[in-house]
Protein backbone atom coordinates (compact mmCIF):
# COMPACT_ATOMS: atom_id res chain seq x y z
CA UNK A 1 0.00 0.00 0.00
CA UNK A 2 2.62 2.21 0.73
CA UNK A 3 4.91 1.48 -2.14
CA UNK A 4 1.64 2.20 -4.38
CA UNK A 5 1.00 5.57 -3.09
CA UNK A 6 4.48 6.12 -3.25
CA UNK A 7 4.86 4.96 -6.69
CA UNK A 8 1.62 7.10 -7.83
CA UNK A 9 3.61 10.77 -6.44
CA UNK A 10 6.72 9.59 -8.10
CA UNK A 11 5.32 8.97 -11.57
CA UNK A 12 1.96 11.76 -11.60
CA UNK A 13 2.03 13.65 -8.28
CA UNK A 14 -0.69 11.98 -7.21
CA UNK A 15 -1.26 12.42 -3.82
CA UNK A 16 -3.36 9.81 -1.47
CA UNK A 17 -4.11 9.35 2.64
CA UNK A 18 -0.26 8.83 3.09
CA UNK A 19 0.40 12.80 2.25
CA UNK A 20 -2.62 14.26 3.42
CA UNK A 21 -3.30 12.34 6.80
CA UNK A 22 -0.43 10.81 8.10
CA UNK A 23 2.35 13.20 7.30
CA UNK A 24 0.10 16.43 6.81
CA UNK A 25 2.25 17.16 3.51
CA UNK A 26 1.06 18.73 1.04
CA UNK A 27 1.51 17.08 -2.16
CA UNK A 28 4.29 19.85 -4.30
CA UNK A 29 6.46 18.87 -1.62
CA UNK A 30 6.45 15.05 -2.56
CA UNK A 31 6.22 15.48 -5.96
CA UNK A 32 9.79 14.58 -8.01
CA UNK A 33 10.74 17.13 -10.61
CA UNK A 34 10.63 15.66 -14.13
CA UNK A 35 14.53 15.79 -14.62
CA UNK A 36 15.16 14.38 -11.50
CA UNK A 37 12.72 11.94 -12.37
CA UNK A 38 14.36 11.39 -15.79
CA UNK A 39 17.80 10.92 -13.69
CA UNK A 40 16.07 8.24 -11.39
CA UNK A 41 14.60 5.80 -14.17
CA UNK A 42 18.21 5.99 -16.12
CA UNK A 43 20.12 5.37 -12.77
CA UNK A 44 17.37 2.25 -12.46
CA UNK A 45 17.15 0.71 -15.61
CA UNK A 46 21.23 1.10 -15.79
CA UNK A 47 21.01 -1.12 -12.42
CA UNK A 48 18.50 -3.54 -14.45
CA UNK A 49 20.43 -3.98 -17.38
CA UNK A 50 24.19 -4.29 -14.59
CA UNK A 51 22.36 -6.88 -13.06
CA UNK A 52 21.64 -9.26 -15.88
CA UNK A 53 24.62 -8.95 -16.83
CA UNK A 54 26.02 -9.86 -13.22
CA UNK A 55 23.32 -13.00 -12.89
CA UNK A 56 24.05 -14.12 -16.54
CA UNK A 57 27.59 -14.66 -15.31
CA UNK A 58 27.39 -16.67 -12.53
CA UNK A 59 25.23 -19.38 -14.24
CA UNK A 60 26.99 -22.51 -14.60
CA UNK A 61 26.42 -23.93 -18.10
CA UNK A 62 24.38 -22.29 -20.73
CA UNK A 63 23.97 -24.23 -24.12
CA UNK A 64 22.66 -22.35 -27.30
CA UNK A 65 19.13 -22.43 -26.26
CA UNK A 66 20.23 -20.97 -22.88
CA UNK A 67 21.63 -17.77 -25.07
CA UNK A 68 18.59 -17.64 -26.67
CA UNK A 69 16.44 -17.11 -23.41
CA UNK A 70 19.24 -14.52 -22.13
CA UNK A 71 18.60 -12.46 -25.54
CA UNK A 72 14.48 -13.04 -24.89
CA UNK A 73 15.14 -11.88 -20.85
CA UNK A 74 16.93 -8.68 -22.14
CA UNK A 75 13.81 -7.60 -24.56
CA UNK A 76 11.10 -8.34 -21.69
CA UNK A 77 13.47 -6.27 -19.32
CA UNK A 78 13.39 -3.30 -22.04
CA UNK A 79 9.86 -3.49 -22.30
CA UNK A 80 8.64 -3.42 -18.68
CA UNK A 81 11.13 -0.52 -18.33
CA UNK A 82 9.72 0.93 -21.60
CA UNK A 83 6.45 0.95 -20.31
CA UNK A 84 7.13 2.61 -17.02
CA UNK A 85 9.69 5.36 -18.11
CA UNK A 86 11.79 5.32 -21.55
CA UNK A 87 15.57 5.55 -20.19
CA UNK A 88 18.52 5.23 -22.16
CA UNK A 89 21.44 4.24 -19.42
CA UNK A 90 24.98 4.78 -21.00
CA UNK A 91 25.08 0.63 -19.44
CA UNK A 92 21.79 0.06 -21.12
CA UNK A 93 20.47 -2.76 -23.48
CA UNK A 94 23.18 -2.93 -25.71
CA UNK A 95 25.60 -3.29 -22.96
CA UNK A 96 23.76 -6.27 -22.15
CA UNK A 97 23.12 -7.39 -25.49
CA UNK A 98 27.30 -6.88 -27.02
CA UNK A 99 27.65 -9.20 -23.66
CA UNK A 100 25.10 -12.05 -24.87
CA UNK A 101 26.54 -11.76 -28.25
CA UNK A 102 30.25 -12.26 -27.21
CA UNK A 103 29.45 -15.87 -26.40
CA UNK A 104 28.88 -16.61 -30.06
CA UNK A 105 32.49 -15.47 -30.72
CA UNK A 106 35.13 -17.91 -31.43
CA UNK A 107 38.32 -17.24 -29.21
CA UNK A 108 40.26 -15.27 -31.88
CA UNK A 109 37.12 -12.83 -32.09
CA UNK A 110 36.29 -13.37 -28.33
CA UNK A 111 39.89 -12.04 -27.49
CA UNK A 112 39.54 -9.05 -29.71
CA UNK A 113 35.87 -7.96 -28.17
CA UNK A 114 37.54 -8.30 -24.54
CA UNK A 115 40.24 -5.81 -25.55
CA UNK A 116 38.48 -3.23 -27.42
CA UNK A 117 35.31 -3.75 -24.02
CA UNK A 118 36.95 -4.72 -21.06
CA UNK A 119 36.90 -1.48 -19.14
CA UNK A 120 32.91 -1.58 -19.40
CA UNK A 121 32.66 -4.98 -17.44
CA UNK A 122 34.07 -6.50 -14.32
CA UNK A 123 36.76 -9.24 -14.57
CA UNK A 124 34.61 -11.86 -13.32
CA UNK A 125 31.78 -11.15 -16.44
CA UNK A 126 34.72 -11.87 -19.05
CA UNK A 127 36.05 -14.76 -17.27
CA UNK A 128 32.39 -16.26 -17.45
CA UNK A 129 32.30 -15.96 -21.45
CA UNK A 130 35.19 -17.48 -21.54
CA UNK A 131 33.89 -20.15 -19.43
CA UNK A 132 30.70 -20.57 -20.24
CA UNK A 133 31.28 -19.43 -24.20
CA UNK A 134 34.17 -20.24 -26.11
CA UNK A 135 35.88 -22.03 -23.38
CA UNK A 136 33.53 -24.75 -23.18
CA UNK A 137 34.74 -26.26 -26.36
CA UNK A 138 38.09 -25.70 -25.11
CA UNK A 139 40.75 -28.43 -24.11
CA UNK A 140 40.87 -27.44 -20.36
CA UNK A 141 45.19 -25.90 -20.93
CA UNK A 142 43.70 -23.89 -23.52
CA UNK A 143 41.04 -22.71 -21.48
CA UNK A 144 43.02 -21.81 -18.29
CA UNK A 145 45.62 -19.95 -20.81
CA UNK A 146 42.59 -17.81 -22.09
CA UNK A 147 41.55 -16.62 -18.52
CA UNK A 148 45.01 -16.17 -17.62
CA UNK A 149 45.12 -13.51 -20.39
CA UNK A 150 42.01 -11.80 -19.21
CA UNK A 151 43.42 -11.98 -15.82
CA UNK A 152 46.79 -10.25 -17.11
CA UNK A 153 44.73 -7.55 -19.36
CA UNK A 154 42.88 -6.59 -16.39
CA UNK A 155 45.58 -6.61 -13.59
CA UNK A 156 47.80 -4.37 -16.56
CA UNK A 157 45.25 -1.98 -17.24
CA UNK A 158 44.06 -1.07 -13.98
CA UNK A 159 45.17 0.85 -11.09
CA UNK A 160 46.14 -1.48 -8.20
CA UNK A 161 45.22 -4.63 -10.13
CA UNK A 162 42.29 -6.94 -11.34
CA UNK A 163 38.83 -6.04 -10.33
CA UNK A 164 36.38 -8.37 -9.74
Amino acid sequence: ELVEELWGVVCDGSSGPLMSTKYKMTPPLWMVPYSARDMLWEEVSQVVMETLVEGFSRINKCSTEGRAVMSIDLQQAQLALDKTHRARPTRGKVYVASWVNAFYYDQDDLEKWMSENWESYQMHHMVALVTLGVGARMRSKKKTELITQVKALYAQNTPGGALE
